[in-house]
């Protein structure tokens, strides 16, 4: 019973998780209505795909598509600096948006109007979560938030807290006109990109007839600047509910999920509960001795097949319902007491319980486990003879023992299999956190750049801090391993200049230096020649493949009337993405003005002195923004975080896969023992000491754990390769996994076996046969 509980109730958290993954977006009433329209740009024939839109492409559409019923913007931000009083500090989630927003979207205000909060330039909306740590309990409408020293915001609306399972996390809304009144986006080209655009069609529209009158759009307002950036531009129509499964390889988008993580989750989910019912089948059947004499009973007494079936099933479904009870109770629990969401970084709310769909499914799925589980005892049970059931002479039958071990195969089978991917998968993500890569990441500290006072003197305090002898090298940067930007640019090829979209680092003086990364022919920027800033450029070895280059050096490359320069040195390949990708062409130029971020190499010695000598500093730089930091090693760490938790939750629910397996066994070999206490007695009695005894009797569940670590190998293989797929630089299958696994198989299956095995085989001899 506890085993059953215990797997409907792993299979009632995967169904929420499940739930959660496959309902983003649908909480917005229209989403089957709103389309996000994401731009491919086709470079010499080859299209790159970009999350992200031009600003103009909304009120564009707009006038030339009335039946439009209305376009959204959404630009996201990074951290925003908000003041309250004399504390600073950082928000998340904070976009630029157009009122219209309310319009599309399900954001239900709590107050403000919906059609005016966000109409007039530096006004706000904030979520009720963000009012509260902001003002407590005071009424924030009207008044005023100070937002990167740069915004005085007046809050015209609270919203209710959004669903978490939503695209583009929103904690804050900022009005688009705010942007507007610096940008003026009717006057961007369509090449031109920044922020997400978002329209909403009638109910039933086609977007055939779009596409029918597109190409007048594409000649009124994009043909005129194809010279200018030699691309052809593309909409690419994806409906909101789609987005956050559909566009892998988008430039510029916001994390996404992973459909095979859903259909692994799924799978384990199913195997928990057949481990379960399996363990259901085993203890019933193994019980049919106890129940022979009560079938036969009724079986005298004029019951029927059907009707003693009909009774087993019922005891079955009970006993499954009474188990939805207790698995429904412990993960209300789950949720509500403990960290078990922040632990597996989750998340799942204890009301999605209460959804009646949910609940439905789960009586299905109780239907199920009591069928499933009940169908075969019954059988079972119900075809007993009377009078060998009455007379005492039923015992089970060797097709019935070979079944029971059959399952007990399979039960291991699958927790093996769980275990070894797990182990895999901890290899793997162990290889990629400690693979060479190329740069030297270990103790270079990061220091966002926000703001324009913050830029003007980061040249100066860069200077500063190089004073101090635990600072070897610091440098400014826009882009950094894990987090590449990317550009249009045209390459001196073999015939003529060549277009092609690749990574680019925008770096400072001394950023290969501080990122220890290698020149391997040519030089590192330079200052003392001062064309360097405007012209120079260095790439890596896999574009001088790419491009076909013997002699890179002095090689030119362009962007478009912005820039004209070449190439003066070659870098070492190394991993700017993760692992998860094959190292790609990246070209490095010079930063014009100070930005990005400011990275600083520590010596790794005197930390605690040196950390508190960069608070000092930066305090002394801004006494209004926080120090707020990270190191880069981390920051890369950070592309494998899908990977972790996927890791976190398969390695949780493989040691519920083992839990259920020993409950099943443990009850198993219970009544095993019952069964064998005369023979064990006249063991003794003969001379087997309780060791010899302990083996005998553990020598069947032996066998059958050692079928099924074999077996379990090449399903196992099977899995592991279709998720190290998803990798360019993957471990070796070391073979010693598989031993390790079998072997604590064997030793988990041992000492749960042999609980009941030692009690029998240390009982007196004489009480066991005093009857004989």
């Amino acid at each position: 019973f506890l085993g059953l509980a215990t797997g409907i109730a792993c299979s009632i958290i995967i169904l929420l998780f499940l739930r959660n993954e496959l309902t983003y977006d649908r909480h917005h009433e229209n989403s089957d209505r709103i389309y996000r329209i994401s731009s491919n740009f086709i470079t010499s024939g080859d299209p790159v795909l970009f999350a992200i839109s031009s600003p103009a492409l909304g009120p564009r559409l707009k006038e030339e598509y009335p039946e439009i019923e209305a376009f959204v913007r959404i630009a996201p931000t990074s951290e925003v600096l908000f003041e309250s009083g004399e504390d600073h500090f950082y928000v998340r989630g904070i976009v630029f948006a157009d009122v219209a927003i309310f319009q599309a979207f399900t954001y239900p205000l709590l107050h403000g109007d919906a059609e005016t909060c966000l109409t007039d330039p530096e006004t706000i909306v904030l979520t009720e979560r963000l009012a509260q740590k902001y003002f407590g309990n005071d009424n924030p409408m009207g008044k005023v938030i100070r937002v990167a020293n740069r915004y005085n915001l007046k809050v015209t609306g609270v919203m209710k807290d959004p669903p978490q399972n939503s695209h583009i996390p929103i904690e804050g809304i900022i009005s688009f006109a705010s942007w507007e009144t610096e940008n003026n986006s009717l006057r961007w080209p369509i090449y031109e990109i920044f922020g997400y655009t978002y329209v909403m069609f009638p109910e039933g529209y086609s977007l055939d007839s779009f596409f029918t009158k597109f190409p007048a759009f594409y000649e009124k307002y994009v043909k005129k600047d194809e010279p200018n950036y030699n691309q052809v531009f593309e909409p690419i129509f994806l409906k909101l509910a789609d987005v956050h499964y559909n566009t892998v390889g988008f430039r510029g988008e916001m994390p996404l999920g992973n459909r095979a993580y859903l259909f692994a989750f799924f799978f384990i989910g199913i195997f928990i509960l057949v481990l379960a019912c399996i363990n259901y089948i085993n203890m019933t059947t193994a019980r049919s001795a106890t129940r022979a004499k009560e079938i036969g009973m009724k079986k005298v007494l004029g019951s029927k097949k059907k009707d003693l079936m009909s009774q087993l099933l019922g005891e079955s479904l009970l006993i499954a319902l009474a188990a939805l009870v207790i698995a429904y109770a412990a993960v209300w629990a789950l949720l509500s007491l403990t960290g078990f969401n922040s632990s597996l970084d989750l998340a799942l709310n204890k009301s999605m319980l209460f959804n009646p769909i949910l609940i439905l499914i789960l009586l299905g799925i109780c239907l199920l486990v009591g069928i499933g589980s009940g169908l075969y005892p019954a059988f079972y049970l119900s075809a007993i003879a009377p009078v060998s059931a009455i007379s005492g002479k039923f015992s089970s039958s060797r097709k019935g023992i070979q079944t029971r071990r059959g399952l007990v195969l399979f039960q291991f089978m699958i927790s093996l299999g769980v275990v070894i991917l797990t182990l895999f998968m901890n290899r793997q993500i162990d290889f990629m956190r400690n693979q060479d890569l190329g740069f030297k990441q270990e103790n270079v500290l990061s220091i966002a750049l926000r703001g324009s006072d913050v830029l003007a003197k980061t040249p100066a305090f860069r200077e500063e801090l190089l004073r101090n002898p635990n600072i070897t090298s610091a440098s400014m940067g826009i882009g950094r391993p894990g987090s590449p930007g990317g550009g249009l640019y045209t390459f001196e090829g073999q015939e003529g200049m060549e277009e092609h979209n690749f990574a680019v680092f925008l770096a400072g003086f001394d950023y290969l230096q501080t990122l220890g990364i290698e020149v391997v022919s040519g030089r590192d920027f330079d200052r003392s020649y001062t064309s360097d800033v405007q012209e120079a450029v260095i790439v890596n070895e896999a574009l001088t493949k790419f491009m076909k280059w013997d002699n890179p050096l002095g090689k030119r490359i362009k962007q478009f009337t912005f820039f004209d320069g070449h190439v003066v040195g070659v870098v070492k390949d190394f991993h700017f993405a993760s692992l998860h990708n094959k190292i790609e062409p990246l070209l490095i130029r010079m930063l014009q003005e100070p930005a990005g971020a400011l990275y600083i190499r520590l010596k790794g010695e005197n930390l605690v002195q040196t950390m508190g000598f960069l608070e000092e500093k930066w305090k002394e730089l801004s006494a209004n923004r926080p120090f707020l930091y990270s190191f880069l090693d981390a920051q890369f760490d950070r592309q494998y975080n899908a990977d972790l938790r996927q890791n976190r939750l398969i390695k949780f629910f493989s040691y519920i896969c083992i839990l259920i397996s020993c409950l099943g066994l443990l009850g198993l070999s219970s009544f095993t023992s019952q069964r064998r206490t005369k023979e064990v007695a006249i063991r003794k009695v003969l001379g087997a000491s309780s060791l010899q005894i302990i083996l005998i009797m553990f020598r069947e569940i032996f066998v059958l754990v050692v079928l099924a670590a074999i077996a379990a190998v090449p399903i196992s293989l099977y899995f592991i390769n279709m998720w190290l797929g998803n990798f360019a630089y993957k471990t070796n299958l070391n073979i010693l996994i598989f031993g390790a696994a079998a072997f604590g198989a064997v030793l988990v299956a041992f000492f749960t076996a042999s609980y009941h095995s030692v009690k029998v085989a240390q009982t007196n001899p004489a009480k066991n046969l005093k009857y004989e």
